[in-house]
């Protein structure tokens, strides 16, 4: 790129002091001698020493060609002169025009989050983490990786660890809390009243008087326990009758 431009500037350069050339002697001859208003009709004179000195000669036309050229390369900017070899292996060269010439800038690659993941739980990631990896990285450079999570007591935390740009993991995942799990619950325990305890027998009396006065009676041998309380006068197996 740099030669096609010198090229150039060099022709431009070349057809400038030839045109110069051209109409500073338009007068001159093949012989170096021009007509002049003093000389006789038909003859020639040689020309002045002023005339000779404004016609360029081959030793001020490579001067004046090399004066150019070093401008023109002291002002050149120096960019696209890089070559693959001027790369580092994080760079890849950007030569757009093909001539293996160019600028040298920085690789971008794009992130395997499933390598990533599986290189993550081998060192110690719960699986099924739920992670924000980069989409893409600059080669040779590391990333730091999240996991927000809830864990079953309701606490909540993050997982971290660094992801490198050719998806590796380095180091073992780390945790760190970031909300504390609720206090247990203390709704009060209520405890049912004692239900009164309900006798299998009638109330026992005195007489079966007594028991018949308040409702009660009469009793069977055999079927219930009020018999024994009471005594049977006619021996029938039956009291309070």
């Amino acid at each position: 790129m740099k030669g096609r431009t010198l090229c150039a500037l060099f022709l431009g350069a070349l057809t400038f002091v030839m045109v110069g050339c051209a109409s500073s002697g338009g007068g001159a001859t093949s012989g170096g001698f021009a007509p002049t208003s003093s000389g006789a009709p038909g003859t020639s004179e040689p020309t002045s020493a002023a005339a000779v000195a404004t016609v360029p000669t081959v030793t001020s036309l490579a001067a004046a060609t090399s004066a150019v050229v070093s401008v023109s390369s002291a002002t050149l900017p120096l960019t696209g002169s890089q070559t693959q070899a001027d790369c580092s292996t994080t760079e890849h060269l950007v030569d757009d025009d093909g001539d293996l010439h160019g600028q040298c800038e920085p690789t971008i690659v794009a992130v395997n989050t499933w390598s990533a993941q599986a290189a993550a739980v081998d060192q110690g990631l719960p699986p099924g983490t739920n992670c924000d990896y980069p989409d893409q990285l600059t080669a040779g450079q590391t990333a730091t990786v999240e996991c927000v999570v809830v864990n079953p007591d309701q606490s909540a935390g993050v997982w971290e660890f660094t992801v490198a740009s050719d998806s590796s993991v380095t180091g073992k995942p780390s945790y760190r809390q970031t909300t504390a799990a609720p206090p247990p619950s203390t709704a009060a325990v209520t405890t049912a009243a004692p239900q009164p305890v309900v006798s299998a027998t009638d109330p026992r009396f005195g007489t079966c008087k007594e028991a018949k006065a308040h409702g009660y009676g009469p009793y069977v041998s055999g079927r219930d326990p009020e018999y024994d309380w009471y005594r049977d006068a006619d021996h029938d197996g039956i009291v309070c009758e």
